[in-house]
């Protein structure tokens, strides 16, 4: 099992034993965790947006999912 960030993507997605966390709290999306050995993801709504990129990162246009 692989476990990776700095990709923001609109939501976890398993592919080849691989998930990317990054669900772009920074940019006022989710701060999404892996607990193990269940593998239940967990997720929690950004307060606000910390950080203002100055292209969209996340498929859509959208920062946040």
């Amino acid at each position: 099992m692989v476990l990776y960030g700095h990709t923001p993507v609109p939501a976890p997605e398993w592919v080849n034993n691989t998930l990317c966390l990054d669900t772009g709290c920074v940019f006022g999306g989710r701060l999404t965790a892996l607990r193990y050995p269940e593998r239940e993801l967990v997720s929690v709504v950004a307060k606000r947006a910390y950080y203002q990129a100055a292209e969209a990162f996340l498929p859509g246009g959208a920062d946040a999912p």
